[in-house]
């Protein structure tokens, strides 16, 4: 304690005397970055006036950089890289020019982006100096375990003494002449760098939006929910109206807790302990009394806190119920395998049926029926963990003018082709149709290699083509980037008279792995077997990505973020360019709802390194409705690629491939689904050149031979000659 003791004192003490001999030496009057428009540094030039002060066991690179930009076409990126583990002080340090009057405002803003979650470090800083070298901090502007954009305000009325001549007096912001930014660490920590991207640094004024800040809060952070609210539950007065909803295998124990709180809001305590290691549901549902109706609001928002990340529990899940009953749940509201705060806003698009007992006719929520909230995990498979703990805070519907619904089509005019048949690409009119065609148990299967090597079975494949009356023109499969090319594979189906479709996944290998370099000896191996086998092969090139099944999707694993998958999808592409495999097309495939908060956008590659663009359309996604299914990411892409649907399929929601008992909704119909997929692949995206059914069980019993009526319906739609493209 004495030796941080120590340490503080003796920053504290340098960073006084740097300041008042860098004050001295900067020209009173001098123009490096003259304030305009409340804006400090908007970054779109050069970076003027900034320099390093640090402690010597902290190195730091600061740069403009063009990749994450909140506003405008630059932020400043601050990467840091520890020699050791001790506390330290490390900032940039922005000079003005001249001292300038603040007084008329009252704090400061900026936008921080941080990419990757810390370990141990604990959170950003803001000092500002007067031009005498007095130094005032305001700590806690952000917590560096936080990631993606946020917006902070420090209030200058919050800024502490922190080095300098005048200890005594409150901070004079009628002579600032300096700005710093950065990390303060007072005690030991792990991480060994770290990145933060800055934008839009502005001096602040409250106005007439007195409640911009929290009561107790020396910092404001911003969300993307602030104009117009109402709450659910801030857990002030009791747990009235709530009550449990779980499975008996586990015993699930809800109270109010104000250890753990934000901004001094009480919290409510989920914890869960599991007696049996199985499928279960255990929601904490509150009654709101009369219906409500919630036209004017677009989305659900809470605070949620984890104090230690699931092992295989996967995800909280949020549920609505209308009056009549009808349940609607919005799944993967947030990974379970992440820590500490983090703010959840949920569109009400995202809420699809839960289950096939609704009474609704059109399968979609209805919010001007809306009658209780419910928070909680449902786990669909088998886990490790014991026991689990989450904290909601702050519950209510916003007005977040949320755009990226992840399921909804844009409205927008007929999309029109602006540029040439690309590589590979049927006439306008023509489809290739393909199939997954193998055996595989609806249990069991996958968890040997051989598995995966039986895929291409000649008699399913005969089996479907005989079925469904027209011959496959592709013919797919699953494989590893972990393990060698798919020669024998791709060579086993083009001697069936099929073209490859095949869907590369990983296990072992991160993405961050192929960023360092760690993988480049794969790529370069596999880039010159596809190159020695000289033959067109579609390549979904780690597919689903905004899903949370694969290890490459940061709602799986926050570490692997969607930065990193655009980095390591060029870096692999470039890979297979220098080894001259241009007979590969690279298919980006997301799924077509999004799973998470990252839309599937985020994670897109660039049109210089996507030939087509794909989905994944299933009766199990969303509301099980094919149309908006398709017309999102159709709407996104078909004017400038060829869009794949590189896989489909319906089953009926009992699972049970000795009966066929449908409903009504095309989450349950596979008839009903199967003729508005091909209606809106025929009247609505022309430009979907490609589309390939699942035949398999897997889930559901998704092969057409499920039922005579499912066979029937599908080698009708199938028989229309757009559908016998052949490849050249």
């Amino acid at each position: 304690m004495n030796k941080i003791k120590t340490l503080r004192f003796l920053v504290f003490c340098v960073i006084g005397l740097w300041g008042i001999f860098y004050s001295c030496a900067t020209p009173q009057g001098a123009a490096n970055s003259p304030i305009a428009d409340e804006t400090i540094d908007n970054f779109e030039g050069a970076l003027n006036g900034w320099s390093v002060f640090k402690h010597p066991s902290v190195d730091i690179h600061y740069s403009l950089d063009s990749t994450q930009v909140k506003e405008g076409r630059m932020a400043m990126e601050i990467e840091y890289s520890f020699r050791n583990h001790d506390p330290f002080i490390a900032f940039l340090i922005k000079d003005l020019g001249r001292s300038i009057d603040w007084s008329e405002y009252d704090g400061v803003s900026l936008w921080s982006y941080i990419p990757r979650s810390a370990k141990d470090l604990k959170d950003l800083s803001v000092m500002v100096y007067d031009e005498d070298g007095n130094a005032f901090i305001a700590q806690g502007v952000r917590n560096l375990k936080g990631t993606g954009w946020e917006r902070s305000i420090a209030l200058f009325s919050k800024f502490v003494f922190s080095s300098g001549k005048n200890k005594s007096g409150p901070l004079n912001l009628k002579r600032i002449n300096k700005i710093s930014i950065g990390i303060y660490q007072p005690s030991s920590f792990k991480d060994n760098a770290f990145s933060i991207y800055i934008d839009d640094i502005k001096l602040f004024k409250k106005g007439v939006k007195d409640d911009v800040v929290s009561r107790d809060s020396e910092i404001r952070k911003e969300t993307a929910v602030q104009e117009t609210s109402s709450i659910i539950d801030y857990f002030d007065a009791g747990l009235s109206g709530w009550s449990k909803n779980r499975s008996s295998t586990l015993t699930m124990e809800c109270s109010i807790d104000s250890s753990i709180n934000r901004e001094r809001e009480k919290s409510l305590k989920l914890n869960y302990s599991f007696k049996q290691k199985k499928p279960f549901i255990g929601f904490f549902e509150k009654d709101l009394g009369p219906p409500r109706n919630w036209k004017s609001y677009d989305s659900i928002n809470f605070w949620s806190y984890i104090p230690k990340a699931a092992k295989e529990l996967v995800d909280l899940s949020v549920m609505l119920y209308e009056e009549d009953g009808s349940a609607y749940i919005a799944q993967h509201a947030r990974g379970l395998k992440t820590t500490g705060w983090q703010e959840i806003t949920i569109p009400f698009s995202k809420f699809f049926l839960a289950g096939s007992w609704t009474k609704d006719e059109n399968d979609r929520l209805d919010i001007d029926q809306i009658k209780k909230v419910s928070i909680g995990i449902f786990q669909p498979a088998k886990f490790s963990d014991n026991e689990f703990t989450i904290y909601v805070n702050k519950i209510r519907v916003v007005q977040s003018q949320t755009s990226k619904t992840g399921v909804m089509p844009k409205i927008s005019a007929t999309v029109v082709r602006k540029n040439e048949l690309q590589k590979y690409e049927p006439l306008d009119g023509s489809v290739y149709h393909g199939v997954f065609a193998f055996s595989a148990p609806m249990k069991g299967w996958g968890s040997r290699r051989s598995d995966w090597e039986e895929q291409i079975d000649p008699k399913q494949l005969a089996e479907y083509e005989k079925m469904s009356g027209r011959p496959a023109t592709i013919a797919s499969f699953i494989w590893f980037f972990d393990w060698d090319f798919p020669t024998e594979m791709c060579e086993k189906i083009n001697k069936l008279g099929k073209i490859p479709h095949a869907g590369i996944t990983m296990s072992g290998i991160k993405l961050s792995d192929i960023i360092q370099g760690k993988a480049d000896q794969k790529i370069a191996e596999w880039a010159s077997a596809a190159a020695n086998y000289g033959k067109p092969v579609f390549f979904r090139f780690l597919a689903e990505m905004n899903g949370n099944w694969n290890s490459y999707s940061e709602a799986f694993d926050p570490s692997q973020t969607h930065q990193m998958y655009v980095q390591a999808w060029r870096r692999v592409v470039e890979g297979f360019r220098k080894a001259k495999a241009d007979h590969i097309i690279w298919v980006w495939a997301p799924t077509s709802v999004d799973i998470g908060n990252i839309h599937w956008a985020d994670y897109y590659p660039g049109d210089d390194y996507v030939d087509w663009v794909g989905m994944s359309v299933y009766s199990i996604l969303g509301n099980g409705d094919p149309e908006p299914q398709i017309m999102g990411i159709y709407n996104d892409y078909a004017d400038r690629k060829p869009i794949m649907i590189g896989e489909c399929g319906a089953g009926d929601a009992d699972n049970d491939p000795k009966r066929y008992r449908p409903g009504n909704s095309y989450s349950d119909n596979p008839e009903k689904w199967i003729q508005k997929f091909f209606d809106t692949l025929e009247n609505k995206a022309p430009r979907v050149k490609a589309f390939i059914w699942f035949n398999i069980d897997r889930e559901r019993v998704f092969k057409i031979q499920e039922s005579l009526g499912k066979t029937d319906v599908y080698k009708k739609r199938l028989s229309n000659n757009r559908y016998g493209a052949t490849f050249k």
